[in-house]
């Protein structure tokens, strides 16, 4: 209404001296014209900026489609599946079991069935699949939506709760030994995954598969659409917001407040430590403790920066509209969750010298007699002094 406004106004000028033709030319002392003129180019130049700013976000949505899920993924998926099933063939070894150990053995499993899962997803984003014959494909696609999520909730809270179970065990030593303890560990991984598998159970009812016929080519082709429930405005308010704050806000709210106390307490332990004594197995145990809580602080860390990126566009796309630009960050940061899932194996092996000494004596057997008689060898001085110490000892005292 207001160009309209305008625009009338542009004919009190003189309209006498214009020249009408199809563009009419004003006169230079028309200072309203010029004004309309300019009104016309920033509409234009608005509608032009727009519609390059639309295609841009357009073209960095494919993009990121493109090179995230048909290229990075099954990458990641790869190398994530075997690095978790080193993980799982290296925690249940005998000599590796523990509590926290595990809680890592549950969430590398979850890990490696995620990778899976999106790795089959990622499928959908071929060219043809939307084809009739492939109908079984999108039958099975909510049920493995279902899979992917169950399995992404519940490494949200193995992380959170082998960080507790840390927390307590390194701040409250007493009553760690009394919960936590092997058997109680796989009680709580199988009851979370539970829990977070039935919470996760409307998810492919969401969903229903249709067939939809060309008139023109008569070609049928297959694509998932929301279902009634999928559709209904309270259940997807009531949902999203119970899984939201489920399985984002609350995890985040509470890994930072128990990694500022473990990483204080952790501290103070060792100040204590250090002044309180020098026996060297109270030194030992000290940094035994130690390298365990940075490694799960460090697996913690990870877990945060790739999450924390959806977390926050959850937030976004929850007061805005949904826009090819946010569904191409949405791409980039699911590829941050893949390599969240991925990488825990990586800090196992730089940050665990027990992780690596294992990895080395089930897969490369060859190394084991090597690295024992490195161990001997670097007990003999030792054993010499004390051979050499209890002589002296004895002497003196015959004499």
């Amino acid at each position: 209404m207001a160009g309209s406004d305008v625009l009338n106004d542009s004919w009190i000028c003189n309209i006498s001296d214009w020249t009408f033709e199809l563009f009419p030319i004003p006169p230079e002392d028309c200072a309203l014209w010029q004004t309309v003129e300019s009104v016309f180019e920033l509409e234009n130049e608005t509608k032009t900026e727009t519609v390059d700013s639309e295609l841009t976000y357009l073209r960095f949505r494919n993009l990121s489609r493109f090179w995230i899920q048909r290229v990075f993924v099954p990458i990641i998926s790869f190398v994530g599946v075997v690095g978790n099933l080193l993980t799982i063939a290296i925690m249940t070894r005998r000599h590796m079991r523990s509590s926290t150990n595990n809680y890592l053995t549950g969430l590398a499993i979850s890990d490696m069935l995620y990778l899976v899962c999106i790795l089959i997803l990622s499928i959908a984003h071929y060219s043809g699949m939307t084809d009739f014959h492939h109908i079984n494909y999108w039958r099975l696609w909510p049920y493995t939506l279902l899979l992917t999520d169950a399995c992404s909730n519940t490494s949200v809270w193995l992380t959170v709760t082998f960080t507790i179970e840390r927390y307590i065990a390194v701040c409250h030593p007493i009553k760690g030994k009394v919960y936590c303890t092997e058997s109680r560990a796989k009680k709580v991984v199988i009851t979370v995954a539970l829990i977070c598998c039935c919470l996760t159970l409307p998810t492919p009812f969401e969903w229903t598969v249709i067939e939809v016929t060309e008139p023109l080519t008569n070609k049928t082709t297959v694509q998932p659409t929301f279902s009634e429930l999928g559709m209904n405005i309270l259940y997807r308010n009531v949902y999203y917001w119970l899984c939201v704050s489920l399985f984002v806000f609350i995890p985040l709210i509470l890994l930072t407040v128990f990694n500022f106390f473990l990483i204080r307490s952790v501290r103070a332990s060792k100040i204590q430590r250090n002044t309180m004594t020098r026996r060297r197995n109270n030194r030992n145990y000290s940094r035994q403790e130690s390298k365990i809580t940075i490694m799960l602080i460090a697996v913690v860390v990870l877990f945060t920066v790739c999450q924390l990126p959806t977390a926050v566009l959850l937030v976004y796309t929850t007061f805005h509209p949904q826009i090819p630009m946010t569904r191409g960050l949405g791409n980039i940061f699911n590829f941050l969750m893949a390599i969240n899932s991925a990488g825990n194996f990586i800090l196992y092996c730089v940050l665990s010298q027990q992780y690596r000494r294992t990895f080395s004596q089930i897969f490369f057997p060859c190394l084991k007699t090597r690295l024992v008689r490195l161990h001997v060898d670097e007990m003999i001085p030792s054993l010499m002094l004390l051979v050499i110490l209890d002589t002296l000892a004895l002497s003196s005292t015959l004499e």
